[in-house]
């Protein structure tokens, strides 16, 4: 009978060399592995997060074709659109993704992803530009007063295009040339001064 229970306690010390006994080592590893994972990122964020941030983003490194200055804010704002879009950060700017509450869990990932925006609109900018809206507090406000200053209201400047697609000429140029020329201006013509819309049955 002693060696008996000795055979029954050598059993069960004795660990698994079987390949079901491999799997249940496996899995335990696997727990542990996933749950050591967990423990050292508590705070990881989605890729597909508005809140995620790259390593390598930083306030410069939103390009747009030009800087924006006095007469260009039409095609300025396409591009920054697109980088905007592309980063999946548009809802800093269009007021999809409002502040949080002082409470909420993420304010600093709001606040760190705000800043970063800040940045990209501010070094898309000529120097005088930045100065006048370094000191707002959200990228929201940017925004915003870029576009009450240089968006859709701009009377004088789409006077300004409307003038110079009259005056355009071909003359020497390619065609394609011309073209381009002629309907960069309208598409920033119509981008800032849309034409109505016809209601007729």
């Amino acid at each position: 009978m002693v060696s008996e229970r000795g055979d029954d306690k050598a059993k069960e010390v004795t660990p698994k060399t079987s390949d079901e006994g491999g799997e249940e080592t496996e899995k335990v590893q696997h727990g542990k592995a996933t749950s050591n994972a967990s423990e050292v990122l508590p705070g990881c964020i989605d890729v597909m997060s508005p809140y995620f941030l790259l390593a390598s983003d930083a306030p410069g490194h939103v390009h747009v074709t030009k800087l924006l200055r006095d007469g260009n804010y039409g095609e300025w704002v396409n591009d920054m659109l697109d980088a905007l879009f592309a980063k999946n950060k548009m809802g800093f700017v269009d007021r999809s993704i409002p502040m949080p509450t002082p409470d909420s869990p993420y304010l600093q990932q709001w606040m760190r992803c705000n800043a970063m925006v800040k940045g990209w609109l501010k070094n898309a900018m000529e120097r005088d530009m930045r100065n006048s809206v370094r000191y707002a507090n959200i990228a929201r406000d940017i925004w915003v007063d870029l576009e009450e200053r240089f968006g859709k209201g701009s009377a004088p400047r789409a006077f300004e295009i409307r003038r110079a697609v009259v005056l355009l000429q071909q003359k020497k140029a390619p065609v394609s040339t011309y073209y381009t020329k002629l309907k960069s201006l309208w598409d920033e013509m119509m981008a800032i001064s849309p034409l109505p819309k016809c209601l007729c049955r």
